[in-house]
């Protein structure tokens, strides 16, 4: 019994040892911003006031991270005053040039452990900020922090690892690949910190948590580099001939979310052991389309979602609506508006940024539970995504309503199995939440099995068909995913294709709506299955994406677009009034 007891000592010795060597430091006196952040650009804080692009999803409370224990605070416990942002720059001014933190310790630690990241930062001869140390004795200590060697962007540096900072955390935030980096700072023997000031350099600077402690081997945050499958099924080869003069009747719109054209290459290496020999490259019309967001910036998916469905620019992070929050109308809704059958189909779920800008109006892609209540307004045939029902649901939805059931007394047939719903019968509204990721065709399966029942309508339908995969591929640097992603858009090109080839009056149209990752890829002649995929970053890029068309009207898309122009062409093709105010 006693060695028993002894033997849990022994081996919980060094847990206890190491648990006791750090102090977490209590930011809340010097806190000044949240992790979350409901509205973008509302100088509210949330980390970087870019609206759902924030740090909600770091955990609050104890934290080991690269081997070193932090504690993180709840922006609910503290009312929204959970970690500290300084910053110097001229478009958000409202950011605190500086922030101090007072310490209550008693003993020297020899090691300042910082967890953060920067954003908007790169090379300049100007530090990205300023950590200055207080000690108990009255002596102080400045170390200036630089980008590239003591930290780096959270939204994604991979390519440029710094020398003394770790990534040690990241996670998808259902906006972008977001990361938090370890930094070390030597406290001089025998000083005991007081209190702790950061001020800004240029640029934004967010610190997380702070930790002091003895010195430890930091535990980096390693990409998991996944083998892609060899057993992917690839779209058999289709002869496509020109088509014939006939009166437009039907668009298919179908976007790869993050898939740009090194995302295409990559599969068509995979798929064929050459470029371009995708079902997408049969398209007789082909170019590319620029995707900024207002302003220039490089875009989100609710703000190139917002232009491919309404043609107009609007903020990172808004839906439905331009700048000044006025709502427009998408091209999905105005079809509906005409009497035609509408339908939306997405690997993501039906409140992901990409679909519900066809449906919603809303200043923020966090706003969950508002557009899954809107999502009965559109009245749209078919809506199909992810097995994601939290929002519909109490205690998520809005007001506690059980938007499942309204859906029901609207006429919406529930589907929760992709097999069902492929035998269903004699359906005529359809509100489905299953996995479209099972394999490469079951995207194009689905899509088939809804414009079947879509094309029943005599004035004709319009359905957008998206893949979210590539762009997972994309932030994560996946491999895997960047080639699953492309075929499984690649096998909806074709069904949509064959389905033009036989009607002839039906538009297919395939792009992106921003690129992912910077991807790049080259053949491997030794084995086309694994494709050399090279990632610039982990995060949403300016390049251009590429766009494909065939049928009636598909002429009018040949020369080199902005993603505004698509539904514009769309709406002159259909006879359809576009740029109208939602009027609920």
């Amino acid at each position: 019994m006693n060695f028993s007891k002894n033997l849990f000592l022994l081996l919980l010795f060094p847990f206890l040892l190491n648990g006791n060597s750090f102090i977490p430091i209590e930011l809340k006196n010097g806190a000044n911003s949240s992790f979350r952040d409901e509205l973008p650009d509302d100088e509210k804080g949330g980390w970087t006031d870019q609206g759902s692009c924030d740090m909600r999803l770091l955990p609050a409370g104890k934290f080991l991270s690269g081997n070193v224990r932090f504690q993180i605070l709840s922006d609910k416990e503290t009312n929204g005053k959970s970690c500290i942002v300084v910053g110097n720059m001229e478009n958000r001014s409202f950011f605190r040039k500086r922030a101090r933190v007072t310490c209550n310790l008693t003993k020297h630690r020899p090691v300042l452990y910082l967890l953060h990241a920067g954003q908007w930062l790169k090379k300049d001869k100007r530090p990205a900020g300023v950590l200055k140390i207080e000690f108990t004795d009255g002596t102080k200590a400045s170390h200036n922090l630089r980008y590239g060697r003591d930290l780096l962007n959270w939204t994604g540096d991979e390519t440029t690892p710094a020398k003394n900072a770790k990534k040690v955390w990241t996670i998808y935030n259902n906006s972008t690949q977001v990361s938090l980096f370890l930094t070390k700072i030597g406290i001089k023997s025998g000083k005991i910190v007081k209190s702790i000031e950061f001020e800004s350099g240029y640029g934004a600077w967010m610190v997380a948590a702070v930790s002091l402690g003895k010195p430890v081997s930091i535990a980096g945050e390693e990409r998991v580099k996944k083998a892609i499958p060899e057993d992917y099924a690839v779209p058999a080869p289709l002869h496509v001939p020109l088509w014939t003069k006939t009166k437009l009747k039907n668009v298919i719109m179908i976007i790869g979310d993050g898939m740009g054209s090194g995302a295409v290459q990559a599969a068509s290496f995979y798929a064929h052991g050459a470029d371009r020999q995708l079902i997408m490259h049969k398209f007789p019309v082909q170019t590319r389309c620029m995707t900024n967001s207002f302003g220039g910036a490089t875009t989100d998916s609710a703000a190139s979602g917002t232009a491919l469905s309404g043609g107009y620019k609007t903020r990172n992070g808004m839906l439905g609506m331009n700048p000044e929050k006025t709502a427009f109308d998408s091209i999905a809704r105005e079809a509906k508006k005409s009497g035609m059958a509408v339908g939306l189909v997405t690997t993501d779920h039906m409140l992901g940024a990409t679909p519900s800008a066809f449906y919603t109006h809303v200043p923020s892609r966090s706003m969950r539970a508002e557009i899954a209540a809107s999502i009965l307004k559109c009245e749209f045939d078919i809506l199909i995504a992810s097995p994601d029902r939290r929002y519909f649901l109490p205690p998520r939805s809005l007001n506690g309503n059980n938007y499942l059931k309204k859906l029901e007394s609207a006429g919406y047939q529930l589907f929760d199995d992709y097999r069902k719903f492929l035998s269903s019968d004699g359906v005529k509204k359809v509100f489905g939440t299953f996995s479209l990721l099972g394999a490469t065709d079951r995207l194009a399966k689905t899509s088939e099995k809804a414009i079947s029942i879509l094309e029943k309508n005599p004035k004709g339908f319009f359905i957008m068909i998206e893949c979210g995969v590539p762009d997972q591929g994309g932030h994560g640097n996946r491999p895997d995913k960047t080639i699953f992603g492309t075929l499984a858009t690649d096998y909806a090109a074709k069904i949509a294709l064959e389905y033009a080839i036989r009607k002839r009056d039906t538009l297919v149209i395939v792009t992106a709506d921003h690129e992912t990752g910077g991807v790049s890829a080259e053949n491997n002649p030794k084995n086309r299955k694994q494709v050399f995929i090279r990632y610039a970053s982990g995060q949403h890029t300016p390049q251009p994406v590429p766009f494909f068309a065939y049928g009636p009207g598909a002429g009018r898309f040949a020369k080199e677009l902005d993603n505004t122009d698509i539904p514009k062409i769309i709406s002159k093709l259909l006879k359809l009034e576009l740029g109208n105010k939602t009027v609920e």
